[in-house]
Order: C-alpha cells, then sequence, then structure tokens
C-alpha cells in the first residue's frame, strides 16, 4: 500500500480508528528507536571489551609493544621491500 492510499483510507475512517493507527505507529516507532538503541549499546560493549582485550599486547613485554618502541626495528629491511605510492593508494 503507497502512502498516498494510506493517506486516502484515512479519510474514510472513523476518528477512533485514526486514532489506534497513530497509537500503533508510535508504539512502532518507539519500538524501532529501542531496538537500534540496545543494538548501539551492544556494539559499543563489545568494541569497549575488545578493546581492553589487546592492551596487553602493547605493554612492556606484550607481543606488540616493540612495534611502538623508539628502539624498534624497521618492519621492511629494506626501502626496496616498502609498498609502492600505487599499492598504498589501492590499501
Amino acid at each position: 500500500m503507497t502512502m498516498q492510499e494510506i493517506l486516502e483510507a484515512l479519510k474514510e475512517m472513523k476518528n477512533e480508528e485514526r486514532f489506534i493507527i497513530i497509537e500503533t505507529a508510535a508504539r512502532l516507532m518507539r519500538e524501532e528507536a529501542e531496538q537500534k538503541a540496545q543494538w548501539k549499546a551492544e556494539m559499543k560493549r563489545q568494541m569497549a571489551e575488545a578493546a581492553k582485550e589487546v592492551i596487553p599486547n602493547y605493554l612492556p613485554g606484550g607481543d606488540l609493544a616493540n612495534l611502538l618502541s623508539p628502539d624498534s626495528k624497521p618492519y621492511y629491511e629494506s626501502e626496496e621491500e616498502y609498498p609502492s605510492e600505487e599499492v598504498k593508494a589501492n590499501a
């Protein structure tokens, strides 16, 4: 049913029927908004949990601690190994 058809049908209804439709539409919108808020909160919680799990990797002694150290060795052994500008642009 198109919006135009719905609007035309509303003209034919009694006020009580219109109120029921308005209440139902408002409830559906509220439920959808609540579901979206719950989903966002769950995603935020999962992201925070994932971030906390990797912190030890970046602390001294962690697998990735050397990446942040000023004394760490370069990832590539020579400049020839560095990706070309074209590869960087497509990454």
